[in-house]
């Protein structure tokens, strides 16, 4: 566990609100001594981010579609059908018709110690943001959730990893990024 957090066991974004509600369990993944399998509702979820990122890389909806099915077997436990379904609810979204500046954009961030840390070591953060949109001058940082939990319980859940994601944007990418919002896939 002396590696946790380093650049060589980097603290991903995305296990921040698993590190807040269980950190054995993250210690235990990091330790690889639980597996990290993907399932069906992981897999539609990485599914229609594909159909997402395609469609805000210049694809249309049709393209972006094709392409994910394309795809389908990097997604072996997807429903892709409800993938399909998830990415067209958000394509026609009028909020989502929006021209995106950085999207599936691996982001780094590097955190000084607490004065209290012996080791004076940095922390490392590493993910992939799922989008930055320049908004009225204002870059600001999505995050695209397919899970089923509601609105209120997933901005709660996944705000540490919205906030770490949009610190890592600044770093990464040197623009004053700020945090802009969970975009809900259901409901």
């Amino acid at each position: 566990m002396k590696s946790f957090g380093t650049p060589e066991v980097p603290i991903r974004c995305s296990a921040i609100p698993t590190l807040i509600r269980c950190p054995a369990r993250v210690i235990l993944e990091v330790l690889d001594m639980t597996p990290r399998t993907s399932g069906k509702a992981a897999d539609t979820g990485t599914a229609a981010h594909f159909a997402v990122s395609q469609f805000h890389t210049g694809a249309t909806v049709k393209e972006a579609v094709a392409a994910m099915k394309l795809a389908a077997a990097d997604f072996p436990f997807a429903d892709i059908e409800e993938a399909e379904s998830l990415f067209l609810a958000y394509s026609a979204d009028s909020r989502n018709q929006v021209p995106v500046a950085h999207v599936e954009k691996k982001v780094y961030l590097t955190l000084d110690p607490h004065p209290w840390d012996k080791t004076g070591t940095p922390i490392h953060v590493e993910g992939t943001m799922d989008q930055c949109r320049l908004e009225q001058g204002v870059y600001r940082v999505w995050d695209y959730k397919t899970g089923s939990p509601g609105g209120w319980e997933m901005l709660h859940e996944y705000a540490y990893q919205l906030a770490a994601y949009t610190l890592a944007t600044r770093q990464t990418l040197g623009i004053d990024a700020h945090p802009g919002g969970i975009i809900r896939g259901k409901g």
